[in-house]
């Protein structure tokens, strides 16, 4: 299985550097997103991260990145790839171009074939916030400590959370390492079970 991600490393966030770590370990091919590979590449599964984040910084290079995203989202769909979100914020933190950032979000959603949500709150913020979601394949994380070791370490090596944790949490925050193995009939994919995910 080959999966293009946006991004599949990050200097500013370590979730994704951890995420696909564990994706990988699990001989799964992870590409880091350029365009030329979402147009010309083959991938299962094109897997999102933080798309309104260009909308933080100026409005031509907003502009330039997402409509370079949405064709290659669009070229990839084409060949039969998944394009799953990450459903980390529901608009840009700074919204310094609401019109803009509504129009690519109209764009966006439509395209997607499911999304993660970090906790169930969130699935539901995210269904709320842009309701055509409520018909794709959506998933959530649960996870039951927000240090960066996960349940499975502590499974692993037969010790408890840390004091402090609580068994069931749902935070958002970093998730399961794993996200791409149970069967899902909706997409025809196996998804990677962690016991992180729910």
């Amino acid at each position: 299985m080959r999966v293009l991600a946006r991004p599949a490393a990050s200097s500013l966030n370590a979730y994704t550097n951890i995420l696909y770590r564990h994706v990988r370990q699990l001989g799964i091919r992870v590409d880091s997103y350029q365009f030329a590979r979402a147009v010309f590449g083959q991938y299962e599964i094109f897997h999102v991260h933080w798309p309104e984040s260009v909308f933080n910084h100026g409005l031509l290079s907003a502009r330039v990145t997402t409509e370079a995203l949405l064709l290659a989202m669009k070229r990839l769909k084409q060949r039969g790839t998944k394009l799953i979100w990450t459903v980390h914020n529901l608009g840009a933190h700074d919204r310094r171009f609401p019109l803009q950032e509504a129009a690519f979000w109209r764009r966006f959603v439509p395209l997607l074939d499911g999304y993660f949500a970090l906790s169930e709150t969130g699935k539901h913020a995210a269904q709320q916030r842009f309701p055509a979601l409520r018909g794709k394949a959506g998933s959530r994380y649960r996870i039951r400590t927000i240090a960066a070791a996960t349940l499975t370490k502590f499974r692993a090596s037969k010790r408890a959370a840390p004091s402090g944790f609580p068994k069931r949490a749902e935070c958002w925050c970093l998730s399961a390492p794993s996200l791409i193995t149970r069967t899902s009939p909706r997409w025809g994919l196996r998804f990677l079970h962690s016991p992180g995910m729910i």
